[in-house]
């Protein structure tokens, strides 16, 4: 039995998707049992046909290409047997179509995990995926209601956290300022995925999932489509979408708001805090530097020991160099004394008798 699987490969232009540069062989688990891993390889052949092997070599299967639209969409063939197959049956794994989307796209604007809301088309009849509102492009469409619904809820719950955080003077500026990254990430993806979702949507394949789109029913065409979904129900889905965005939209512009309001009030806070630790720290300082100056009790005593002690140094240093001025001064007066008494011995000497004349 031959089963026809379109992979969408999500892109932000509209042109020919080629393999990224690197090796296009992985191993994945496809299990979905517990402690029970069933890994197959996954490789992209020269033909970019999908060849999947178990790793015990016994099974084998080929998704073979026959075409691609400029919008992303891969439209593949398989066979499966009677017996049920390991590998593949009816539907591609998830797993296996997480693979694939990474021989071709490069995660530039999301995780990896974010693209789970995103699963396979798979059907027993042929897609004509160039055709208009086919039910490849519609089918991924619809993914993308429930992928950006996710963001939403998700966005929803940390504004109201980050509400409550600021309720709460206790850690609410690192409380507050984790809840606002996570929530600035998560606007930043959303508004990633709408990059890709507008590859889609603004395909020229797209003609009714559009909001607003005026229902317009043709006498020859029955209103219920092939692949269960009206005319008027692909309106209601693209309106979903867009409102979501704008939801999207309106939180981050409302986080974006109060976070640099509140923002401000905190630098306000921080600075008086830093003033009130510089003056806590100058105070310190002062009574630090005082302490040296105000002794104990017990300290007192010594000092003022130390300080008689200093006192009688100085007052025999002076007894002593008035003791040295008065020793000097006598010296001086007996040298003096000296000096006058042997003139006046000379003087009253009798004079030396000559020799008497012939």
């Amino acid at each position: 039995m031959i089963i026809y699987c379109v992979l969408w490969i999500p892109t932000a232009f509209h042109k020919r998707l080629v393999p990224t540069s690197g090796l296009h062989e992985k191993e994945v688990d496809i299990s979905d049992i517990e402690n029970k891993p069933h890994k197959v390889k996954v490789k992209l052949d020269e033909k970019e046909n999908v060849v999947i092997t178990s790793v015990d070599d016994k099974h084998n299967v080929i998704l073979t290409l026959i075409e691609s639209s400029s919008n992303g969409l891969f439209l593949y063939e398989y066979e499966i047997n009677g017996e049920k197959n390991p590998l593949v049956g009816e539907e591609v794994q998830y797993a296996i179509y997480h693979i694939v989307k990474e021989f071709y796209h490069v995660h530039e604007h999301h995780d990896p995990e974010e693209d789970a809301h995103l699963t396979p088309y798979c059907s027993k009849k042929k897609p004509q995926i160039r055709t208009q509102n086919n039910e490849a492009l519609i089918h991924y469409l619809k993914n993308y209601q429930e992928k950006f619904s996710a963001y939403l809820h998700q966005l929803r719950f940390a504004y109201e956290g980050l509400k409550v955080t600021k309720q709460s003077p206790k850690n609410a500026f690192f409380v507050s300022t984790k809840s606002y990254k996570e929530i600035i990430r998560l606007c930043t993806k959303a508004r990633g995925e709408e990059l890709y979702y507008n590859s889609l949507n603004k395909s020229k394949y797209n003609t009714l999932c559009k909001a607003g789109q005026q229902v317009c029913i043709s006498e020859n065409v029955s209103e219920k489509r092939e692949n269960g979904v009206n005319e008027s129900d692909l309106s209601k889905i693209a309106f979903n979408i867009e409102n979501t965005l704008e939801n999207i939209k309106l939180i981050e512009s409302k986080i974006l708001h109060d976070y640099n309001f509140e923002s401000s009030k905190i630098s306000v806070n921080i600075a008086w805090l830093a003033l009130s630790v510089g003056i806590i720290l100058g105070l310190i300082s002062i009574v630090l530097g005082a302490i040296p100056f105000f002794k104990t009790d017990k300290t007192l005593p010594k000092f003022n020991e130390q300080k008689v002690e200093i006192e009688q140094i100085i007052a025999n240093q002076s007894i002593f160099d008035k003791k040295v001025d008065t020793l000097t001064y006598k010296i001086k007066a007996i040298e003096n004394g000296s000096d006058n008494n042997g003139q006046k011995g000379v003087n009253n000497r009798a004079p030396v008798p000559t020799e008497a004349p012939h």
